[in-house]
């Protein structure tokens, strides 16, 4: 049973990990890609290692779905995505609701006062296939769409 936790919190930065990269004309058209979106702010790529830290715009839907359909869209994949939802505390719960969807915290409980806490998702074509069968075999893993599965990273 899931059971939802609303806040006025805001998550503002994401970290993003691409898979299938193999030049540097790859990394200019996932820039190109993510910088449609419309809640994103500013994009610092890192070519070596196929990573992007991602500003978010204040008091906007996040959807970490169109962040990964940019990336498949283009051609790859997402190899990674964590963020850190700061100021959300739930204590009682293993799960929240952030802007439309039911974020899933799969390994424990919910506390993120802290904001060293970093969450990665963990839902199928946000992983490897390799890492996604590690968690799916581990862990009741949901796969609809409106709900983010999460593990502590």
């Amino acid at each position: 049973m899931l059971l939802g936790f609303q806040s006025q919190s805001q998550i503002n930065t994401l970290t993003l990990q691409a898979g299938g990269l193999t030049c540097s004309m790859c990394n200019l058209t996932i820039m190109k890609r993510l910088q449609k979106i419309d809640f994103i702010d500013s994009i610092q790529p890192n070519v070596e290692t196929a990573s992007y830290i991602i500003q978010l715009k204040p008091n906007v839907n996040l959807n970490v779905i169109k962040i990964k359909d940019a990336l498949v869209d283009a051609g790859f994949s997402v190899a990674k995505l964590i963020f850190s939802p700061n100021g959300i505390v739930n204590e009682t719960e293993n799960s929240f609701k952030y802007q439309g969807y039911t974020y899933n915290i799969i390994d424990g409980l919910f506390v993120s006062q802290d904001t060293k806490a970093v969450y990665m998702v963990i839902n199928q074509d946000f992983l490897s296939n390799k890492n996604y069968k590690k968690y799916k075999q581990k862990n009741k893993i949901s796969t609809n769409n409106s709900i983010i599965n999460l593990v502590k990273f």
